[in-house]
């Protein structure tokens, strides 16, 4: 049984990946991402030039932040996609199913007409 907190949490999970997996989120990650920019600019390119400061926005501010969302959001469309598949092989073998059934009913048919044309002496043709 689960407790009532373990609820909350997993409501609370749900809500948080809705809303970081979503495009919208990414693009206020890219935002908030950017505000930090001008400073790394400056810093990189102040007295001297040394890159490490828009090395380090790029691959720890922005990337993180907005890959983040945008790798959550394409797994949610391929996730889409793939239930999608499944649901259509998933017809298309019920389908199949059905019409094997009908082949063997009327094979098991002519099976039993063919025998009771033999127990009524009656020979097949070759």
């Amino acid at each position: 049984m689960r407790t009532t907190f373990a609820r909350v949490n997993e409501r609370l999970a749900g809500w948080v990946t809705r809303g970081v997996g979503s495009m919208v989120c990414a693009y206020l990650f890219a935002a908030l991402a950017l505000t930090a920019l001008p400073q790394a600019l400056i810093d990189s390119f102040g007295d001297r030039l040394n890159l490490m400061p828009v090395i380090t926005w790029a691959s720890q501010c922005f990337l993180q932040l907005v890959l983040l969302s945008v790798i959550m959001v394409g797994q949610s469309v391929q996730g889409r996609a793939s239930e999608r598949r499944a649901i259509s092989d998933h017809n298309t073998l019920r389908a199949e199913h059905a019409e094997v059934k009908r082949i063997l009913a009327a094979q098991m048919k002519m099976q039993a007409d063919l025998a009771r044309l033999v127990a009524a002496g009656h020979r097949p043709v070759a």
